[in-house]
């Protein structure tokens, strides 16, 4: 018998037949079926249903589908459902840890502890996972067996030591390790200025479709970037005609006399079970590392895109659990909505994540604050592609292009298709200028000089 397989075999036919089913019934659904139950339930949930609902088509036995789909149906309420999916998938793939996850979690939340308990002791005896070790502390402790959850808190601990949600549990149920230290705080880069965005203005980028990220206006009277003094007085002209060779020409004049040319390309928003992958083709046929800035919700949904981003050498940083407006929440609600995306994000890299950009660059001192407090580090950006609502590359290299100069943070997002049509142009351009491609955190420890 498989490892893992000990909880189905008693029900290993019924379990087939009644996920075959679901199979069906998720291949023949309208692109409707109930969606909207769940608030945190990201934008466009029903072209990603109506997306993997295809894929699956064509790949029946998909694990990664069978889990992202099941994930859709536990958001609309539909546990039994997404029970019988991710019991599907088990019955492929018993080695997939994040099958074992999300069935415990679920069959936790319809009462059936024991159940669950089995589940997350099957996952590990597939592999000493530090999130299932986490979840069953969870599980103990809410059902008051207090001992026990330090237990497997300290297990997970063991496996993770930088698991910094697991070191908060035993602070809270009165145990303080002996080794635990001040999480290590990252200098905060100075951004572009978005403290004048008003609430008028975030109320209508909210309604925008695609919910794209806040513009970058600067106060009237502000003082200009003064961080960079290369800068060509007054910019350059743009160009007419937007090649390879006339914006790394454009490049040139905005970054003569730099001593170092270093910039930084981050994602917002994803990742998406289509563009995400596609874009990770493209960086890594440059050679070009970026941030991607997930959603915790997305990251729970694709877990495997997060993973291949680390395997291959980029940095994921936090972009929230909801895409709420976080001085609209508040300091403490924000902090919350921020901890479940990072503990998420960090079950799926085996990372820590320390990165932090707000939603919308909706941003002011307290949100900072809190941020800062965290142990994390507040980011944002100095050129907005704007590739959420322009759909011509021209404008959106134009955008970019302003904006870009040596130690720039470049803001795109990789749930909307315009990225794709933006780099193909931009990253040969940047190369050909002499431009090398970091991560945030390289950055930042680059030049923290300039912090």
């Amino acid at each position: 018998m498989k490892p893992g397989m000990m909880l189905l075999w008693p029900w290993r036919r019924l379990l087939r037949w009644w996920a075959g089913v679901v199979l069906v019934l998720v291949l023949t659904a309208p692109p409707i079926f109930g969606y909207g139950a769940d608030p945190l339930t990201p934008q466009g949930i029903r072209q990603e249903f109506a997306l993997l609902s295809a894929r699956l088509r064509q790949t029946p036995n998909d694990v990664t589908v069978l889990n992202s789909l099941g994930i859709l149906y536990a958001r609309a309420g539909q546990l039994n459902d997404a029970i019988l999916l991710w019991n599907r998938a088990l019955t492929i793939n018993p080695r997939y840890i994040h099958l074992y996850n999300n069935l415990g979690s679920a069959l936790k939340a319809q009462g059936r502890v024991e159940e669950a308990v089995r589940v997350y002791q099957a996952g590990l005896a597939i592999t000493p996972s530090f999130w299932i070790y986490y979840n069953l502390g969870l599980l103990e402790k809410d059902r008051g067996r207090y001992r026990e959850a330090a237990h497997y808190f300290r297990e997970c601990l063991r496996q993770n030591p930088r698991f910094e949600a697991a070191a908060q549990r035993l602070e809270d149920l009165g145990y303080v390790l002996a080794s635990q230290q001040a999480a290590q705080g990252i200098p905060y880069k100075p951004p572009t200025d978005l403290e004048a965005l008003s609430l008028t203005m975030l109320e209508r980028m909210e309604g925008e479709e695609g919910g794209g990220e806040g513009a970058e206006p600067r106060p009237a009277g502000a003082p200009s970037d003064t961080r960079r003094p290369w800068r060509a007085a007054g910019g350059a002209d743009l160009p007419v005609t937007m090649t390879v060779e006339t914006c790394a020409a454009y490049l040139e004049k905005m970054a003569q006399g730099a001593p170092t040319r270093l910039v930084a390309l981050t994602f917002d928003d994803g990742p998406h079970p289509s563009i995400t992958p596609r874009l990770l083709d493209l960086l890594q046929a440059h050679g070009a590392k970026g941030t991607f800035f997930v959603l915790g919700s997305r990251a729970e949904s694709y877990p495997e895109l997060l993973e291949r981003m680390v395997r291959e050498g980029h940095e994921v940083g936090n972009h929230s659990w909801s895409h709420k407006s976080l001085v609209r929440l508040g300091p403490a609600t924000a902090r919350a909505d921020l901890q479940r995306a990072a503990a998420t994000i960090e079950a799926c890299t085996n990372q820590p994540c320390r990165l932090v950009r707000p939603p919308y660059g909706h941003t002011n001192a307290e949100i900072r604050a809190m941020i800062h407090r965290s142990g994390w580090a507040h980011i944002m950006w100095d050129a907005d592609s704007r590739d959420w609502q322009l759909s011509d590359a021209n404008q959106m290299l134009a955008r970019t292009l302003r904006k870009t100069s040596p130690g720039a943070v470049l803001l795109f997002h990789d749930i909307h298709p315009g990225v794709l049509r933006v780099l193909p142009v931009l990253l040969p351009a940047l190369r050909q200028c002499g431009y090398r491609f970091v991560t945030v955190s390289e950055l930042l420890r680059l030049q923290g000089s300039r912090s």
